[in-house]
């Protein structure tokens, strides 16, 4: 588990240890990318659309599956027009890098659990 203040700052700490967990799993190049994409995108998503003052990674691999939960501790922001066309944007880049995202409202924190599959070309 990685636990960093919410700073834009903090994104690329957060994209280097998915990077060695995606090493660690033995994902190629490409999807550890795809990984970092996943990763910098909803750090980012949260930094933008919560009043949360801390960010929650905690990473799992479970055979040739890595989940990721990233959750920041508070609650969602307003939206208005702007957020909405970034929600959408964000779905649309998930859903090219990780075979499957879910984005739930937890209380007072928001948290997105993505899950990537390490393809048969990578083993």
């Amino acid at each position: 588990m990685l636990v960093v203040p919410a700073s834009s700052r903090n994104v690329r700490l957060a994209r280097l240890v998915t990077s060695g967990v995606g090493s660690a799993a033995g994902f190629d190049v490409d999807e550890i990318d795809d990984l970092r994409i996943a990763v910098d995108e909803v750090c980012s998503t949260l930094l933008e659309t919560t009043a949360g003052s801390t960010l929650r990674l905690s990473f799992h691999q479970l055979g040739d599956v890595v989940t990721i939960d990233v959750t920041a501790d508070g609650p969602p922001l307003p939206t208005d027009g702007d957020q909405g066309e970034r929600a959408m944007l964000t779905r649309q880049i998930l859903s090219v890098v990780v075979d499957h995202c879910q984005r739930a409202d937890e209380g007072d924190g928001v948290r997105y659990r993505l899950v990537k599959q390490r393809s048969e070309l990578s083993s």
